[in-house]
């Protein structure tokens, strides 16, 4: 005759199911703050750069008397650039005389958004819109899309997800 068990061996099956689903609960439970604690991390980190990055600029034109322009602009039109288009930021590529650089050090400054795309820079001619022209920043947000149009990010206001910051207001 056997003797009879003093012990289990293992998990019973509505064991492991109580199990499982005591770790989905709290899997749904605790999963969603740590994404919104992520995410504001994200928009913050993207907010102090595009701060720096507008300091940047606003230095060098506080030197130089000129604001950085990637390229040659018409007074009426609005130029889309990405941050790594101003190396003047970087060095002194047009000879000025009062640049006091580099305003940017690629090591200290990453010109890419927490999500992996580069800042836009928005620059608007000194007669678009009758504004007297202007500088904008923004960063496409996590769905890396642009929302936002030429007129609300001229006025700061961002659309969906979109983070806009303006450098300046006149040229």
């Amino acid at each position: 005759m056997g003797r009879a068990r003093t012990h289990r061996d293992g998990l019973a099956a509505l064991e492991l199911v109580i199990v499982v689903s005591v770790l989905v609960l709290l899997t749904g439970v605790l999963v969603p703050p740590i994404d919104r604690a992520l995410r504001a991390g994200q928009i913050s980190d993207a907010v102090a750069a595009m701060q720096r990055l507008s300091g940047a600029m606003r230095a060098y034109h506080r030197d130089t008397g000129a604001w950085p322009m990637a390229k040659a602009l018409e007074p009426t039109e609005v130029s889309v650039d990405t941050a790594g288009d101003f190396s003047c930021l970087r060095s002194n590529t047009l000879g000025l005389p009062h640049w006091n650089g580099p305003y940017i050090v690629p090591a200290d400054e990453a010109l890419t958004d927490p999500w992996g795309r580069p800042y836009v820079v928005y620059t608007f001619g000194a007669d678009y819109c009758h504004t007297g022209g202007a500088i904008a920043l923004m960063s496409c947000g996590a769905n890396r899309e642009a929302q936002s149009t030429p007129a609300t990010i001229l006025s700061a206001a961002a659309v969906s997800d979109d983070l806009v910051m303006l450098v300046t207001a006149r040229l």
